[in-house]
């Protein structure tokens, strides 16, 4: 059987030996954060610097699709207007075909 001392000697080196592997962990976590903090900071500076040779590019791309894409709706815009506009013009010959020959078939009843 373990006596008082013996029990409290193993205690104590138990809880040294968990403190040294708390500081190890406390130390690898450190170690691990400073790690992922220089590949976030690297990743940023990646972003600054690929934005700064080819933001120039993005935008001229971007405002060229852009005015592109205007172009082809006001393009759309207009040749469907056009369109609207010729089939109410043949629609008003249509029905003032119709009008006049009513009214040639009316006044030949009438006679």
């Amino acid at each position: 059987m373990n006596t008082t001392q013996e029990i409290w000697e193993n205690r104590h080196a138990h809880m040294e030996k968990a403190s040294e592997l708390g500081a190890k962990a406390v130390n690898k976590s450190k170690q691990a954060y400073g790690s992922l903090k220089m590949q976030a900071e690297n990743v940023v500076n990646k972003g600054h610097e690929w934005w700064r040779d080819n933001g120039e590019d993005v935008k001229e791309y971007v405002r060229e699709t852009s005015k592109k894409t205007a172009d082809t709706l006001n393009d759309g815009y207009h040749a469907t207007k056009d369109k609207i506009q010729l089939a109410l013009e043949y629609s008003k010959e249509q029905t003032e075909n119709i009008v006049d020959r009513s009214r040639e078939w009316w006044e030949k009843q009438w006679r």
